[in-house]
């Protein structure tokens, strides 16, 4: 949702959003929800289950809370990683940040097992995109351990507060386009 941050910060939109009493980040990232994008949500969920109902495969109670405790910490990395990437444009307002981390994502399309063991722990560790899939699946598969599982937290966590840190280093750099 932060894609609109380099058009406030080119047009000094981001004003606005730093006079309001609210957390200026809360309100860039949430301003503008596309609620159009709701339908693959739940096409994406009603693909799982019937997936799992192919492979005959079904998950406890236990395993369902993993799973949406894995699916929000995932978020938040994704969130915390775009973040990240998205603040350079306080000093880099000319480039396309964002395809950059379009092609990281890329990756996550295909099964961690066909990347060597570097690959692996770079995304999982490093550039945690694969975080929700590879555990996720893992999970259902019942090939998990409660290392992995509990190493999700603190990893989301750490993530999360180096994005935001770093967001309010760049904002400090941020002059207003009307000054």
């Amino acid at each position: 949702v932060l894609y609109k941050l380099p058009d406030y910060i080119h047009d000094g939109g981001l004003d606005f959003y730093l006079v309001n009493p609210l957390s200026t980040k809360f309100l860039v990232s949430f301003s503008d929800i596309n609620l159009m994008l709701i339908p693959y949500m739940f096409s994406g969920i009603i693909l799982s289950i019937y997936s799992l109902s192919l492979l005959n495969i079904t998950p406890n109670i236990v395993e369902i809370t993993l799973l949406v405790f894995i699916v929000a910490c995932y978020l938040t990395v994704i969130y915390s990683l775009y973040l990240f990437l998205m603040s350079f444009y306080f000093w880099l307002l000319e480039s396309n940040i964002e395809h950059l981390y379009l092609s990281l994502g890329y990756i996550v399309r295909f099964p961690l097992d066909i990347l060597n063991n570097l690959g692996k722990f770079t995304y999982l560790n490093i550039i945690p995109l694969g975080l929700a899939a590879y555990i996720t699946v893992r999970i259902i598969l019942h090939k998990s351990s409660w290392q992995e599982i509990f190493l999700v937290f603190p990893i989301t966590l750490i993530i999360y507060v180096i994005s935001d840190r770093f967001w309010h280093f760049a904002l400090k750099s941020y002059t207003s386009a009307s000054s």
